[in-house]
């Protein structure tokens, strides 16, 4: 199969709306609460946009080629780095999409990883290899820089602060798992390149979704209701993790995990959830697993799509994908100050 990589730019237009549409205040506290009662950078599609700056199609086989397209990162100059965890490599194309060259190799030797994610630090490309437990570390023209060892696992996405250190999630294991904390002990760790501990930020609790779930003395297991909310996390460049439950337009910023500094509430509306999508889901879940027969009910399923999908950090903004009901979806901006911007189609 071809694998295709779309690139998008985000172009913001000048005639954004400037007008005051949120209140700040300071809660008991001390952290501060912004209520949005409107978008305050832009009101409609002439704010920022995604636009498609080019499409990189790397060869079906021989160089260059990509078995999977695992963890990507970019540099300021267009050069793309991309993981490749059915046959682990980094490879690296160019500006002008062409393929440069291979970085690393499959293995538990120097200069070698196994699976894990990639982000770029300057000119040094930090591969945190969870198959290893360790972070390995190139020169951006594949030269080994070392390598140190965590325990630690690699997460979905390596975020990596504005002083450059980079985070990698450990489990601290001092918390007793419950519903209203499934992930409990869970954290983010910075660190320097050379591997140095900075600091601590713990995920705050993650309480369970609604499940089916099948519990007797042989087995105790299930699945997520689909469409139910859940409580979504990211960290910022500022180290800050920004957390919410889908089930509310309202985020939550915290320096450790265990603080609140700023509560932002933003504009959101309920949004049917059609019933020929709530029964493809249960049929679809019902196929899949023969044991949810006599468990799973249709009106478990939410009649309304969650207030919002994904929650992804892009420097100090967080963006936030709505559903709008026709089957399309837009990005609401939010900015390290907890005001609403707008809203990206």
């Amino acid at each position: 199969m071809r694998r295709t990589i779309v690139w998008l730019l985000l172009a913001a237009c000048a005639d954004a709306n400037t007008t005051t549409t949120y209140t700040i205040d300071t809660l008991p506290n001390g952290a501060v609460h912004v209520v949005n009662h409107g978008p305050s950078g832009w009101a409609d599609t002439n704010g920022w946009k995604l636009t498609l700056e080019r499409t990189l199609v790397p060869p079906l086989q021989g160089e260059g080629s990509v078995g999977r397209i695992g963890s990507l990162a970019a540099a300021s100059d267009g050069t793309l780095y991309l993981f490749d965890p059915l046959d682990p490599a980094i490879l690296v194309f160019g500006p002008d999409g062409a393929f440069r060259r291979r970085i690393g190799r499959n293995g538990d030797g120097p200069g070698e990883f196994r699976v894990g994610t990639i982000s770029l630090i300057g000119d040094t490309i930090a591969m945190q290899d969870g198959g290893n437990s360790r972070m390995v570390l190139f020169a951006t023209d594949g030269t080994p820089l070392g390598e140190w060892s965590g325990p630690f696992r690699a997460p979905d996405m390596l975020p990596v602060r504005t002083d450059g250190a980079v985070a990698t999630q450990a489990w601290l294991r001092d918390r007793t798992e419950s519903d209203l904390d499934q992930y409990p002990g869970r954290a983010w760790i910075y660190h320097r390149l050379d591997g140095t501990p900075l600091d601590t930020v713990r995920t705050p609790p993650v309480p369970r979704s609604s499940q089916w779930r099948l519990r007797n003395e042989r087995v105790d297991f299930g699945i997520t209701v689909p469409f139910a909310p859940s409580r979504e996390m990211a960290l910022t460049s500022a180290g800050t993790v920004v957390w919410g439950d889908q089930s509310a337009s309202r985020l939550y910023y915290s320096r450790t995990g265990e603080d609140t500094v700023r509560i932002a509430e933003f504009p959101g509306g309920v949004v049917k959830l059609p019933d020929s999508l709530r029964q493809a889901a249960y049929d679809e879940a019902s196929d899949a697993h023969e044991w949810l027969s006599g468990i799973a009910k249709l009106e478990d399923i939410p009649t309304t799509y969650p207030r919002w999908i994904d929650l992804v950090a892009e420097g100090d903004h967080v963006w936030l994908r709505r559903p709008l009901g026709d089957g399309a979806f837009q990005w609401q901006v939010i900015d390290a100050e907890g005001r609403f911007l707008g809203e990206v189609p």
